[in-house]
C-alpha cells in the first residue's frame, strides 16, 4: 500500500516511533523509517528533500536533579507531526519529540510505505 501526499498530511503523526532515516537517490530523496501508531505505515519517503533540520537528544535533561538520570537511546516517539502544503507547491514535515526536539523539512512529495508492502 502507498499514500498520496494529501491522504497523508490528513493523519495524525503523533505516538509515531522513529527508527531511522537515510538519504536516497544519490541525496535527492529522504527515507524516514517511522512507524505510524494506529496504521501499517513503516516509511515515509520524502522525495527532492531539502532545507533538512534535525535537533535529536537522548541525553537525559540537564535540569535534572536525578542521581542517576536513565539514558536514551533507541527509538524516539512523536508527541506531534504536521505536514501541510508551502506556499511554493512544495510540502514541510515537522515531526515534534518534544523534550527530545524536532525534525523539520521540505519535499516535493511525501510517500508512505505500508509495513505489508515489505
Amino acid at each position: 500500500m502507498e499514500l498520496e501526499t494529501a491522504k497523508i498530511h490528513e493523519l495524525g503523526w503523533s505516538d509515531a516511533n522513529l527508527f531511522g532515516l537515510a538519504w536516497e537517490n544519490d541525496g535527492k530523496d529522504l527515507r524516514l523509517f517511522l512507524h505510524h501508531a494506529s496504521l501499517p505505515i513503516s516509511e515515509l519517503l520524502c522525495r527532492w528533500a531539502s532545507d533538512l533540520r534535525i535537533d535529536l537528544t537522548w541525553a537525559p535533561p540537564k535540569d535534572s536533579t536525578d542521581e542517576r538520570p536513565i539514558r536514551r537511546g533507541g527509538i524516539l516517539q512523536t508527541c506531534e507531526g504536521i505536514i501541510k502544503p508551502t506556499h511554493d507547491g512544495r510540502w514541510s514535515l515537522l515531526l515534534d519529540f518534544a523534550s527530545a526536539g524536532e525534525i523539520r523539512l521540505e519535499c516535493d512529495e511525501i510517500v508512505a510505505v505500508s509495513k505489508d508492502a515489505i
